[in-house]
């Protein structure tokens, strides 16, 4: 049986109760629904980062729920539109990604903060490149007459290929069946030739076109 124990919307047990099922619900008392919302929001926004699908769904339900927190502390919504779009005209919106590190109180302050800051950037950078770039070469597949093409396997998130791609350390090619196929080869002929067995066709393959030979 499964607890849930939190706040949902109106519809909720209806849908349950058209599903078959029957919901176990109550009525939140006064001095309940302040935290009661206040989970709600921070289960929403938790839901919103974790999703890897579109946003909109989880972006309306966290606007649900800020909607209910203006009601419960009677805010008309418009009038919390008109308050936000002051503030938006005195501290500007989030437009132009500024992105805050620290406050100085000298300009020649600011600039060695900002060469040491650049300098670890570059450092952590190079780190990143070096050992995503051996994981790489590790699982390279070499198929004449092409020698630096390798197919990546789920131990790549989306983020460190992307990464790679513009760091100029490997570029896109195609699925590994289009790859054997310029090459001349068959995936049968590959893997007996060569005593091992490929991924499946559809894999995608990267060209690495970086060595980085500095890095090491």
């Amino acid at each position: 049986m499964p607890e849930y124990n939190k706040l949902v919307r109106d519809r909720i047990p209806i849908i349950i109760k058209a599903n078959g099922q029957v919901p176990v619900w109550r009525k939140l008392k006064s001095n309940e629904r302040r935290q009661a919302l206040m989970e709600k929001l921070l289960e929403e926004v938790g839901e919103f980062v974790k999703s890897r699908r579109k946003k909109a769904d989880e972006l309306i339900d966290i606007l649900e729920v800020v909607m209910a927190l203006a009601s419960y502390y009677g805010l008309d919504l418009k009038h919390l539109l008109r308050l936000c779009e002051v503030k938006r005209k005195k501290n500007g919106g989030f437009d132009k990604w500024i992105f805050l590190e620290s406050v100085v109180d000298s300009l020649e302050e600011a600039k060695k903060i900002k060469k040491v800051s650049k300098k670890n950037e570059e450092e952590v950078r190079r780190k990143s490149l070096t050992s995503l770039m051996a994981e790489m070469e590790r699982i390279k597949i070499v198929i004449p007459p092409f020698k630096q093409y390798i197919a990546p396997t789920n131990e790549f998130s989306q983020s460190q290929i992307s990464f790679l791609i513009s760091n100029r350390a490997i570029k896109f090619f195609g699925p590994l069946s289009q790859l054997l196929e310029v090459s001349g080869q068959t995936r049968a002929g590959y893997e007996e030739k060569n005593n091992m067995r490929l991924p499946p066709d559809e894999t995608v393959c990267y060209q690495i076109i970086g060595q980085f030979p500095d890095y090491h």
